[in-house]
């Protein structure tokens, strides 16, 4: 039988063991289980982090900027990537670590971090570095800073807050429900006239209007792009908002039927009626502030037709373990004991598994798994590097490929996404006459070659590729490519 721990002695070495193994194992899943190119919203987050702006078309910066800073360290890479997104999950559970020490006891709040992995959204569903997963490292902080804002009211965690509430609005707009929660569950903590009577709030919203500030100087210069990706995600049919609604609504199935199993069948039958694992005034003060952000974007859904998606249900549920734990109330030492064979089990199994899934993936059309992404950008670049001698400065052309080849180039390389400078602002007029562009086009992307035709000069030169993917489980089936090349040093109408 496996002993559960002593947690109460050396609890910040348990914790930075468990989350070190976290880190290690998921990173490792992440390299053996992708066969191709990395995931386009993660390519996406470093296109956009190495030009360092205020905000971007779809999302407010942090994550790129992240992503951005990572890549200035780290060499440009898959195993470096999900490093970051591991690492991302784990300064989250450390936050998780943090808030549970606010009102749990400590084998409460161990089992609680423990459930919590064997969960997708903090292994598998991590691993792709995007606006979602970010708010696995991000709003946990924020509760964790909101409770100390209410519990300790005062200039400092009131700054503190504020900062982090900062933070995950920077990261994504859909914050904004946690926030929300935050204010609904203040007025159910036994001490809430104390917390409004305090510096604490005021501190703290003046401190995040400050460092949204800059943020929302660049949506006024560049006319709320940002709000006007979200407001692409009201323009569905019926079926499809009710459809994300429902699948959404069964999220919290999904993401926790083995949480909800391991506290079930953990119950002691001989004592039913254990001790609070919550102070009692606490507990409605804590619900609010676990199933607030589930609850308002269900009816933020139904109120605006807004197509909800699973994946905004990631970063949502790390306060649930809690709940659940004061509603079944187990025994906390069995829970851990069976919960640490359950993980074990989750860790032992991921290696296998990361191995045999890229012949799945292949195998069940996966499109990153069978598309010739990195071997067309490979060609592309060498043709670049053969007629212009110089380093690639940007490409565009058929997704994903432009973005794989940008990534795996090995220079500095920005995307003209789309075509579009409002995509784009960094790529101007003169960026294209000083470094040239290079164009991976579908042969039958007719869009995309009539794009790519508009930027041709007389020194302009297009080359025909025929490829197929690399992989023992890829199709025989070739996919063919024009390769579009303007020199750097265009003529001066292009300048």
């Amino acid at each position: 039988m496996i002993k559960a721990p002593n947690l109460a002695r050396n609890a910040a070495f348990w914790v930075g063991t468990f989350v070190t193994a976290h880190v290690c194992v998921w990173t490792l899943y992440g390299v053996l289980h992708q066969s191709g190119p990395l995931h386009p919203d993660m390519i996406e987050a470093w296109l956009w982090g190495q030009e360092y702006q205020f905000g971007y078309y779809k999302h407010p910066p942090l994550w790129a900027w992240l992503a951005g800073a990572w890549f200035e360290i780290f060499p440009r890479s898959n195993w470096a990537f999900y490093l970051l997104s591991s690492l991302t999950s784990g300064l989250g559970l450390v936050g998780v670590w943090k808030l549970y020490g606010v009102y749990a006891r400590p084998e409460h709040r161990f089992a609680g971090l423990l459930l919590l992995v064997t969960s997708p959204c903090y292994t598998l569903l991590a691993l792709r570095f995007n606006a979602n997963s970010i708010l696995l490292l991000v709003w946990p902080w924020v509760a964790y800073a909101f409770a100390l804002a209410m519990e300790r009211p005062g200039v400092r965690n009131g700054l503190f807050f504020g900062a982090c509430a900062a933070a995950a609005m920077l990261s994504k707009y859909y914050s904004a429900v946690l926030l929300a929660s935050c204010l609904a569950a203040s007025f159910a903590h036994p001490q809430w006239r104390r917390f409004y009577r305090s510096p604490a709030p005021y501190v703290a919203l003046a401190g995040f209007l400050v460092l949204m500030a800059p943020h929302v100087i660049w949506l006024v210069n560049h006319d709320f792009p940002t709000l006007a990706y979200a407001e692409t995600r009201r323009h569905f049919t019926d079926e499809s908002v009710g459809f994300g609604f429902v699948s959404f609504m069964l999220s919290v199935l999904l993401f926790n039927a083995l949480i909800v199993l391991l506290i079930y069948t953990a119950r002691d039958r001989d004592h039913p009626k254990r001790g609070d694992v919550l102070d009692a005034t606490l507990a409605r003060f804590v619900a609010i502030l676990a199933l607030g952000p589930y609850a308002l974007s269900l009816v933020v859904a139904a109120a605006f037709h807004v197509r909800l998606s699973t994946n905004f249900a990631i970063p949502i549920y790390f306060l649930v373990p809690l709940v659940l734990l004061q509603a079944l109330r187990p025994d906390p030492r069995r829970l851990i004991r069976r919960t640490i064979l359950v993980g074990a089990a989750i860790y032992a199994l991921a290696m296998p598994i990361a191995l045999i899934s890229p012949y799945a993936m292949g195998l069940l059309g996966k499109e990153l798994s069978i598309v010739p992404a990195v071997e067309i950008s490979e060609l592309a670049h060498a043709a670049w590097v053969d007629t212009t001698g110089a380093p690639l400065a940007t490409v565009a052309g058929s997704e994903p490929y432009a973005m794989v080849a940008a990534f795996y180039s090995g220079d500095r390389t920005r995307e003209f996404t789309g075509f579009n400078p409002g995509f784009a602002p960094w790529v101007t007029p003169s960026t294209l006459a000083s470094g040239g562009l290079l164009t991976i086009c579908l042969r039958n992307d007719a869009l995309c070659n009539r794009r790519a035709d508009s930027y041709s000069t007389g020194e302009s030169k297009t080359v025909a590729i025929t490829v197929r993917r690399k992989a023992p489980f890829a199709s025989k089936r070739s996919t063919s490519f024009l390769v579009h090349i303007q020199p750097p040093h265009a003529p001066e109408h292009l300048r």
